[in-house]
């Protein structure tokens, strides 16, 4: 069982992954926020021990073993090296950091702290239905990959959001954008080597929309689209030389909700899964020795891409 500690008390944190550090049978033993009112609000309705005003106590506290990162975008890194030099291992929000050198100097104090788990939070990678997919996909049950288009969209409603604010690592792209990345490059299998990319941004300068294109050494081309005012949308589609995938909602499939995949428009299968609960139960494992799925090299490869795609815009 792992005892943790939260900075950060709202959003993803209450929404998901509290309710799942419970159900997995882990002890929330403290809490931090903005303020101590948050984090008591926080602690009251998510049965956590404890709650705290400063980070640095939840840092500090000897019945902590691991700490989860909700925190503003451009906040992390500091924090989560803070916790690792803390010597806590750490599941930090996607993504790491605001660019690939501060995703680098994370993971890098995560391996100079005697080998502490850092693990970029991407329940994407935890669900079944994912897993099939890759298997699929790597198994040439489509062939080989060609062309491949994945959308994440929903609207932004909330100005006073760090969502919104360039100067603490908002906008689409550093959001539902490293969904997006991430998954291109797990279907994929390899880094592109041409990147080229548009933007439309508010007035603030965060962008409120980021498309690109990317080609790959194989010969595949992917296209993304990220959006924080447009519709909710979400999906994945893949062609192969011999078929096509599709994934319908692929990260926004609830634990109450039959997440379907598709070849060539036939459902071939359903799988209802809180991804939330697996990947808690990853990352308790890695801090056993167990290697995880995914590891903090996989989110700086991502966090490059990233900031090739924003260069490029």
């Amino acid at each position: 069982m792992l005892r943790w500690g939260i900075l950060g008390a709202g959003g993803v944190a209450e929404s998901s992954v509290a309710p799942a550090m419970r159900i997995v049978g882990h002890d929330l033993a403290v809490v931090s926020a903005a303020t101590l009112t948050d984090a008591q609000q926080f602690a009251a309705t998510q049965g956590v021990r404890r709650a705290r005003r400063q980070h640095e106590e939840v840092l500090g506290a000897r019945d902590v073993d691991a700490v989860f990162v909700a925190l503003p975008t451009s906040d992390r890194e500091h924090w989560v090296i803070e916790a690792l030099n803390a010597g806590k291992h750490v599941l930090c929000l996607k993504p790491l950091s605001t660019d690939a050198d501060g995703a680098a100097r994370m993971a890098a104090a995560a391996a100079g702290n005697g080998n502490l788990v850092l693990m970029e939070a991407l329940p994407l990678r935890f669900h079944p239905r994912t897993a099939a997919l890759l298997e699929l996909v790597r198994s040439g049950g489509i062939g080989a990959v060609r062309l491949l288009s994945a959308t994440s969209a929903y609207p932004m409603t909330d100005a006073d959001s760090y969502h919104a604010d360039p100067s603490r690592g908002g906008g689409a792209l550093l959001d539902v954008g490293a969904d997006l990345v991430s998954l291109i490059r797990w279907i994929v299998g390899e880094e592109p080597d041409v990147v080229r990319a548009v933007d439309r941004r508010w007035a603030s300068g965060a962008d409120a929309t980021t498309s690109a294109v990317m080609a790959f050494p194989s010969g595949a081309t992917a296209t993304l689209h990220a959006s924080f005012d447009s519709a909710r949308h979400s999906t994945v589609e893949i062609v192969g030389t011999d078929g096509t995938l599709r994934m319908p909602r692929p990260f926004t499939a609830g634990p109450g909700d039959q997440a379907a995949l598709l070849r060539s428009d036939e459902v071939i299968g359903t799988w209802r899964a809180d991804p939330w609960e697996r990947l808690l139960e990853a990352f308790e494992q890695a801090t056993t020795g167990v290697r995880p799925v995914i590891d903090v090299e996989d989110a700086v490869a991502t966090a490059h891409v990233i900031d090739w795609i924003a260069a490029s815009s």
